[in-house]
């Protein structure tokens, strides 16, 4: 089992157990969607209820299950946006093997993440709690052993559980190993390296020697995150049609530094470089999809594939992520295949958050309370097209946003400043519309006010050690705090 590591917390007191650690105290939960429509009164209530919801319509309806599977694969691929997917309209062949995913399952038009970098986006997918929740609000704030995670729950109803990461943010040192009878880190390499292969490969390896087990198997692709390698196989419009200043495996600290200076030929450099390392990882992913083919198991294998946030490339004025709430960071790709369900796309907005309880519905396994839980089952009876959904950083300028129906607002909790934008109108959030409406604006801002009475608990912190604070901060982190 090379490159595999026994984790010696999930199995010396019985699954799912890390010892005495005392009562988990339920934190305070957003209500349910059904009890949050907008409080306005009369006409003006009723028609920012209409205004809110007005297009999130579901495009076709799901069928249950008449069994749950026995398997689920958990892909996640970081700073991946949504729109550079041809199953979300990219004019490029960047996904073929996700794609043909998502002809198979829900692909979710709207899901949003609930933070633009990934130790609290992932803190949030496998706790289904916020990051304000969690306490993790900078780079050395490690996930709370007190949580339950996701595969806590399934290792605790006799699922084999196993992960493949690759990348240090959602490692052992940051506690994301909790409830991994095997977890795998031998990818975590740093920026520069290029792992999707390895990641399959250990995939492959976990399918093969569990074929026979109910498994839970959790797989994070790093590729596309800085640096931005050319994989000659993927290559695009190819090499020789771009002589300007940008350059595969750039390091990230100067490409920022040219930010002022890049023109449009340069960004198209970037965004070429950054679909190649999509394509690369499509194309091991699918390998695993394969083996998961010849073993006969794909029939019985739920797959949830999202990303844990985007990238941005100058759209508003910054390259990279963490550091504001635009939906070039927050709109990523979900898609939920169940066998025994039918194909379809869902419009309305939807959270990361949901997919741990939208995971146990689906084997038909209980969930933990729904007060211990801030995300829904996204095939429930949840009336998403009102249900809020919040994003948060505090990397730079502490930056909460609210979205809900057509409607995204965005406010910087220091000064105050709030900014509403109408979505399908304004998809690039170029127009601020909070004099045009008002009562939608102020009805956003009653939801984040509600969202900040969630019970906060600082996370524990982890020592950088100083070697890897320098590499870190080269590649942009921690120079924000």
């Amino acid at each position: 089992m090379k490159g595999w590591k026994r984790n010696a917390l999930g199995s010396s007191a019985g699954p799912g157990y890390r010892g005495a650690r005392g009562p988990r105290k339920p934190l305070a939960t957003l209500p349910d969607s059904r009890s949050r429509a907008p409080r306005a009164e009369g006409l003006v209530g009723l028609a920012v209820a209409a205004a809110l919801v007005s297009c999130a319509r579901d495009s076709e309806p799901v069928a249950s299950a008449e069994s749950p599977p026995r398997h689920v694969l958990l892909v996640v691929v970081d700073t991946l946006r949504a729109d550079h997917l041809g199953c979300y309209g990219y004019s490029r062949n960047t996904s073929p093997r996700i794609d043909g995913l998502a002809t198979q399952g829900v692909r979710f038009e709207r899901c949003v993440s609930q933070a633009p970098w990934t130790t609290p986006s992932i803190g949030a997918l496998v706790t289904s709690r916020y990051p304000r929740a969690l306490g993790i609000e900078t780079e050395e704030s490690r996930l709370g052993e007190e949580w339950f995670l996701l595969s806590e729950a399934l290792q605790r109803h006799g699922f084999a559980t196993g992960a493949v990461v690759s990348h240090s943010f959602c490692s052992s040192e940051w506690n994301f190993h909790q409830g991994f009878d095997e977890f795998d880190e031998s990818n975590v390499l740093g920026h520069d390296a290029v792992t999707s292969e390895s990641v399959s490969n250990l995939a492959i390896e976990f399918v093969d020697r569990h074929r026979d087990d109910r498994f839970f198997l959790w797989l994070h692709y790093f590729d596309p995150h800085f640096s931005y390698i050319e994989h000659p196989q993927f290559p695009f419009h190819g090499k020789g049609d771009y002589d300007g200043p940008v350059q595969s495996g750039m390091k990230f600290r100067r490409l920022r530094e040219m930010a002022a200076d890049l023109d449009s030929e340069d960004l198209a450099e970037v965004r070429r470089l950054y679909d190649s390392e999509i394509a690369y990882t499509d194309y091991h992913l699918g390998r695993v999809f394969d083996r998961l083919k010849d073993h006969g198991l794909w029939e019985d294998t739920m797959i949830v594939f999202v990303g844990d946030h985007g990238e941005e490339f100058l759209e508003h004025g910054d390259l990279g992520h963490a550091r504001t709430l635009y939906e070039e960071l927050l709109h990523v790709p979900l898609i939920v295949r169940i066998p025994g369900r039918m194909a379809g796309v869902m419009s309305f907005p939807v959270a990361v958050l949901d997919v741990y309880p939208t995971v146990l519905n689906a084997l038909q396994l209980p969930l933990p309370s729904m007060e211990a839980l801030q995300g829904r089952d996204l095939f429930g009876e949840t009336d998403f097209r009102q249900r809020p959904v919040i994003s948060e950083t505090q990397r730079r300028r502490n930056l909460r946003s609210v979205v809900q129906g057509d409607f995204k607002l965005v406010r910087q909790v220091g000064s105050g400043q709030v900014t509403l934008f109408q979505l399908p109108q304004d998809p690039d959030e170029q127009e601020d519309v909070s004099d045009e409406f008002p009562a939608i604006r102020d009805h956003l801002l009653e939801l984040l006010e509600e969202f900040e009475s969630i019970e906060y608990r600082p996370a524990s912190m982890i020592q950088i050690p100083e070697e890897d604070r320098e590499r870190l901060e080269a590649l942009g982190y921690l120079e924000d705090g």
